[in-house]
């Protein structure tokens, strides 16, 4: 998700306005803590171009390497940690999201 997105959803989640880059550990946490309960993580990247923050629904290792092509990585499937993810994020009012599988 885009940092304006994840900024406002730790805003309304904190009940203070926050601002990056000053606020970037508590946006971070107070998100964290919101969705820590539904068995997904969440975290700033910068590894990934055009994606500021992202809520991890499924991990696994992968001997990839950065930049490379994203046809080339074992895609997961969506299941039943995303449409959790996916009501959570609805819920909140964040729309500004896409499942996809990145290398982080």
């Amino acid at each position: 998700m885009s940092a304006e997105s994840a900024v406002a959803w730790g805003s309304n989640i904190s009940g203070k306005e926050l601002h990056l880059p000053r606020n970037n550990p508590t946006v971070c946490k107070v998100i964290l803590d919101k969705v820590r309960s539904y068995n997904v993580n969440f975290r700033d990247v910068g590894e990934v171009a055009g994606i500021d923050y992202m809520v991890i629904t499924q991990s696994a290792w992968f001997q990839g390497y950065r930049d490379m092509d994203p046809e080339l990585i074992p895609q997961f499937e969506e299941g039943e940690r995303e449409d959790i993810a996916r009501q959570l994020l609805e819920a909140e009012g964040v729309h500004d999201y896409q499942f996809k599988t990145v290398l982080g």
